[in-house]
């Protein structure tokens, strides 16, 4: 099971309650499932079961494999998802990104899957949507191109949808979705987005190190021009709850020396935005949250491990990095390290700063607590029974499934 190191962290907070190891696949496998409540403040934890973990990932989940979708509470994460259950089949070849509505009662899962009707079995990019309850599909509307990430409107109405080429605006019925707009904006399209609750919608664009600001409204997405520089390639983007700050996981693609892998603050209380601070990591960005007060940014990372001895203990491969945001900069305050990488982030909503860490190699979710003197693991890792691929908090945002190296 994979054991988290903490640099930093001044103890460990056993105060939570629940029970330490509990499986998630265990629970609500009752056959009405719809009866089940959802929690107060829902994290979905998108999970695949796999026959041979080994051989598929870091690459993605295998045809014909079973996705589940769990409901955690945030505020008794290690109690184990409250619901868990098969999504209906899409079926999924590779799994890209996940987001749930505010309620917690819908998921839009963004996927490529093999076209039944194409002998060639080319991938057919396709976002999907769930409910949460019953696991039952709801609707499927096609992509132009493959997505790399997703986020839904507070209001539940519109999806957004990052596209390898294009972005791609999608209105939301009671089982259905439909293309309203296909929005070019450079020539990756967007590597990850974000959606502000005035109506703003924040695009990574990688080939061009920026983040491209677009208007929403009611006559559709359109570009406002302004760009906000990241320096390295963006790869992943979260909001805090308020919506005044924004940070970016960008990702260094090249040998530059001026080129490294960083986290780039962004301040959103005036416009126009602007990146307030460039903060270095050691490795690549896997993932990055913002908790909703905007107090703490985690940013997880993978680690380049050392060839190992025959007997000698495994070497970190992954880890997190937090950091505490005071009034304009965000100051580093410990790390934990894992045995092995991590795929996403979320925080909970309340004022502990509970911060929840999906490791897919290990099918477990690990659980910490946040402070100033670092993260606290709360427990053993939580077992799923399946590989973890994303966390996504019911807040509107997304969580973009970024497979470990």
């Amino acid at each position: 099971m994979t054991t988290a190191r903490n640099e930093g962290a001044s103890g460990v907070d056993g105060g939570e309650e629940g029970s330490p190891g509990t499986t998630a696949s265990a629970v609500g496998d009752a056959d009405d499932r719809t009866s089940a409540p959802h929690p107060v403040d829902p994290i979905g934890v998108l999970i695949v079961d796999l026959p041979d973990a080994g051989s598929v990932l870091p690459a993605g989940p295998a045809p014909g494999s079973r996705l589940r979708l769990g409901l955690i509470d945030a505020a008794r994460p290690i109690a184990g998802c409250v619901v868990s259950h098969p999504l209906q089949p899409i079926p999924a070849d590779a799994v890209r990104a996940l987001a749930l509505t505010r309620d917690g009662r819908t998921a839009f899962v963004a996927a490529t899957r093999s076209s039944v009707s194409d002998a060639r079995a080319r991938p057919d990019p396709c976002l999907s949507m769930f409910d949460t309850r019953s696991g039952r599909l709801r609707a499927s509307a096609e992509l132009p191109y493959a997505p790399n990430d997703v986020a839904v409107t507070a209001d539940g109405q519109q999806v957004v949808c990052a596209t390898e080429r294009a972005v791609v605006l999608l209105r939301v019925g009671a089982d259905r979705l439909r293309t309203e707009q296909t929005l070019s904006i450079g020539s990756s399209g967007g590597a990850a987005l974000a959606i502000l609750p005035g109506g703003h919608v924040l695009l990574a664009l990688s080939d061009m190190g920026c983040i491209a600001v677009l208007a929403l409204g009611a006559a559709g997405l359109s570009d406002t021009g302004e760009r906000i520089v990241t320096g390295s390639a963006p790869t992943a983007i979260d909001l805090c709850e308020p919506g005044a700050w924004a940070a970016v996981a960008c990702a260094a693609n090249t040998s530059d020396a001026d080129d490294r892998h960083a986290v780039s603050l962004l301040d959103l209380s005036i416009p126009p935005f602007r990146a307030v601070q460039h903060l270095g990591l050691p490795a690549a960005p896997t993932a990055v949250a913002l908790s909703p007060d905007g107090r703490w940014l985690a940013v997880g990372i993978s680690v380049d491990a050392p060839a190992r001895a025959p007997g000698a203990a495994p070497a970190p491969a992954g880890g997190v990095r937090l950091y505490s945001i005071l009034p304009g900069r965000a100051v580093p305050v410990g790390e934990a390290l894992l045995d092995t990488p991590v795929s996403s982030l979320a925080f909970g909503a309340d004022e502990r700063g509970l911060l929840l860490v999906a490791v897919p190699l290990a099918a477990a979710l690990c659980v910490f607590s946040a402070s100033p003197e670092g993260l606290h693991p709360i427990a053993a890792p939580v077992a799923l029974g399946g590989a973890p691929l994303a966390l996504c908090a019911a807040r509107g945002g997304g969580a973009r499934f970024n497979p470990p190296d």
